[in-house]
Formats: structure tokens, sequence, C-alpha cells
């Protein structure tokens, strides 16, 4: 073995502090949205939307890393250019990168199992079809193709061959076509999925290059260097032939686009399927309705997602500390890239602070037309705005909210004796809605006691007001 020491050459733009700060920054504040969302138990398209937009951006900064580290390995970068050691923390940064992705999804199935319209039920048969349901689309297996495929063989023999190539080339051509176009349909349905497949295949791409030769990738370390990984919190020699080999399968496994979500979605399922099957013996006493399919372990997905980040972050960091000898004092320098990728932090928070005023200023806005609606209907007779007043509340208009000197808007109709306005927000409210203490009259049971409301009164009473 040489006596050279081992010197890994510097790469502040990959490692240094700022680049590290502003990703793990932008994947752990991903998570305040969500937090907030959830707050009320509910999650809309409106939020929905939100996390969209505020992922698609993540995804972005994370495609750009990925793809300056295909540069630089290649040689393209001019005088900058990158290590094998160097590409293993680029591809721990990028698992931490897709985490929008899966917090997607996991608020994805919080809304289409609350969902007041067609709720899904937590069981495997059903989560099954919507799983497939973008490959049936992709390949035209649910028969919303409006052109047919259909070829006329008899009409074929009958011409001769140049006519029948010019035929079939025709039907592939057209085949191709719609392929494409339901590609591009599939895309823009399910942009934050189609982004995070992507990224996960390239990702996988660049690792399978990495292990299947690390001493051929980028910029050769010297002979004598073998840095120490970090994987779980154990130290791993980078030349390790068990790490080569789990990284190889790993990377191999996510690298098909679309099959790479697989996995994780039916990690997530798992616990929210397998906790409603334990709380489904708690319901056969129960002689309600059927109560909408239980989401607590939605939050334990998403607290796992928090761990699985921060084990990230240790373990970055760790790799670094343990090379930290190797390494000289340029690894620390601030220079443009580190800058940049602070500057660019900007961008994910930005969106996340506008949709959090959006969904806030919308909401008060559902509110004040709720209002409005709750008061002139309460004059008018038989009931004319139901549907309006229907779709306010499912834009999270609230019906706790304080009008004039009624506490709630239940008590307004409770005061009035709006049998049938009840109806419709008691459907909507929470229960600790019906007991709120407020305004003139204190509850909508004491308002309606107030204005001699007896059926209100009997109404309230059965639901516990």
């Amino acid at each position: 073995m040489s006596d050279t020491p081992c010197i890994i050459p510097p790469n502040p733009d990959v490692s240094g502090i700022g680049v590290r700060a502003a990703i793990c920054a932008q994947n752990l504040a991903c998570f305040l949205p969500v937090v907030i969302h959830l707050s009320d138990g509910k999650i809309t398209k409106a939020k929905l939307k939100g996390i969209k937009d505020q992922s698609i951006g993540m995804l972005a900064i994370a495609f750009a890393i990925l793809f300056t580290t295909i540069i630089l390995a290649k040689g393209a970068g001019g005088n900058q250019t990158i290590t094998s050691y160097h590409a293993a923390v680029v591809l721990d940064l990028s698992w931490m990168s897709n985490t929008s992705t899966w917090i997607w999804f996991i608020l994805y199935v919080h809304y289409r199992s609350k969902r007041d319209n067609g709720r899904t039920e937590a069981n495997w048969s059903t989560w099954r079809d919507i799983l497939l349901e973008p490959l049936q689309d992709l390949m035209g297996w649910n028969g919303t193709d409006s052109y047919s495929t259909e070829r006329n063989e008899g009409d074929c023999e009958n011409v001769d061959i140049a006519q029948r190539i010019w035929t079939r080339t025709k039907y592939v051509v057209a085949t191709v076509r719609h392929i494409i176009q339901r590609l591009c349909r599939l895309i823009s349905a399910q942009p934050v999925l189609t982004l995070g497949s992507i990224h996960l295949s390239l990702m996988a791409g660049i690792g399978i290059w990495l292990w299947s030769a690390p001493a051929r990738f980028g910029q050769p370390l010297s002979p004598n260097c073998d840095p120490i990984l970090a994987v779980v919190g154990i130290p791993v020699r980078f030349s390790s032939t068990p790490l080569r080999i789990l990284s190889l399968a790993i990377y191999f496994i996510v690298l098909i686009p679309g099959f790479n979500l697989v996995l994780p979605f039916l990690f997530f399922l798992a616990l929210h399927i397998s906790y409603n099957r334990v709380q489904s013996f708690r319901r056969y006493n129960d002689t309600r309705k059927s109560p909408a399919p239980y989401t607590a372990f939605l939050v334990v997905d998403l607290a796992c997602l928090v761990a699985i980040n921060i084990l990230f972050i240790i373990d970055i960091e760790l790799t670094l500390r343990r090379n930290k000898g190797d390494e000289n004092g340029e690894e620390n320098e601030w220079g443009f890239g580190q800058v940049l990728a602070l500057l660019l932090l900007i961008i994910p928070l930005r969106d996340a602070w506008g949709a959090l005023q959006e969904i806030r200023e919308k909401l008060q806005g559902a509110n004040v037309q709720l209002a409005k609606l709750i008061r002139r209907e309460c004059q008018a007779e038989p009931l004319q705005a139901a549907e309006e007043i229907e779709r306010l509340l499912e834009e999270e208009a609230d019906p706790n909210f304080a009008d004039n000197h009624f506490g709630s808007l239940l008590q307004m109709v409770a005061f009035h004796g709006r049998i049938d306005l009840l109806q419709i927000l008691v459907k909507a409210a929470q229960s600790e809605v019906l007991n709120k203490v407020g305004g003139r009259y204190g509850t909508a049971l004491c308002a309606a006691c107030a204005n001699g409301k007896h059926e209100i009164v009997e109404i309230l009473l059965e639901r516990g007001g």
C-alpha cells in the first residue's frame, strides 16, 4: 500500500454546511403545513393543492442536485468534479428530497378516507383498484379511449403487401400516439407522484452507476483512501462488499418508474388498514351509522417520515465527521454553490407560506359567505340555498363561526328553529361544536330554549348537545 496520505478532494458545493442546511431545512419545513392542515382533522382539495405546489418546488431542487452530480461525474464541469465519496452523500440527500412525495400520498389517503362524497374504505381490495387506476389508464384498459384498435384482417388479405404494411404502420403510430396522450394526461393529473417517481429512478440510475464501479466514478480517490460511511449510525467502509451488494439491490428495486412507488405506498397503507381492522372490532356494538375509516395511523406514517429524515441527517453528519481528518480545510469554505442553495430555500418556504395564507384567506371568505347565507335562510321559507351551504362547508367553512350576538352559526339556527339548516350544520360539525359556549345564549341548546324551539331542543339532546 502506498504511504501517500489519503486526502479527499473538497467539494463544498455538495457537502458544505450551506447545502446540507438548505436541503435538511426544506425537507423538515415541509411538515409544517401538514401539521396545520391536520389540526382540524380534515384534508380538502384546496389543502391538497397547496401541498402539491410545495412538493413540485422541492422536487425541482432535488432534480437540480442530481443533474449537477451527473454533469460533474462526466467531467463536464470544467475544473470542478465529484468523487464517489461525495456522490454517496448526494444520494443520502436525494432520499430525503423525496419526502414531499410521500407526504402528498399520505394526505391523499386521508382525503379519500374522510371525504363526504364517496369515502374510500380501509381495505386492500379498494386501494388495490385505486393504485392500479394509473396503469389501467396508461394502457387503455379502462375503456376511456375514443379510438378503436380493431383491425379487419379479412380486408387486409384482399390488398397488396404495400397496403397491408401501410395499414399496420398507421395502427402502430396511432397506438403510440394515444399512449403518449395517456401518459401526458397521467402526468397532468398526478404531477407530484410522477415527478417523485422519475426522481427516484434518476437517483437509482446514479446509485447503480456509482456502486457498479466506485473506483471509476467521477474523480478517483487515491488507492489508499477508504472513507467510512454511516449506515443507520453504523460505520461501514466504502469498500465493503456487503454494502455494495445491498446498495445495488436497493437501487435496482427503485429503478423502474411507477413501480418504485409501490413499496412505500404498501407500507403506509399497511399501517392504515391494519389499524382500521383492529378498530373495527369496536364497531360491532355501535348501532350508529358506520363511521368513516380511522386515519390516526396516517399521523404515525408522517411521524415515521420525520424519523427517517432525522436518521438520514444523522448518517450524513456522522459520515462527514468520521472522514474530516482526510479532508482539507476547503470543505468548509463558503462559495457560490452554498449561498445559492440557501437562497433557493426561499422558494419552498415561500410556497409553504403562500399555501397557508391562501387556505386561511379562502377559509375566512367561506365563513363570511356561510354566515350571510345562514342569516338570510333563517328568514326564508322553505330552504333555498342548501346546495350552496353544503358547498361552503365542504370548502372548510366553519359552523362554529361566531356571528353578531350568536356564539356560533349553530346557535343562530337553533334560535330561529330551522330544523333543515340545523341538520346540515350538525352533519358537518364536530361533536364539541354542539356544546360550544359563547355569545348571548351560551350554547345552541340554550338558544333554542330561549326562543321556545322544542323540536330543536329534542334534536340537540339526542345528539348530546
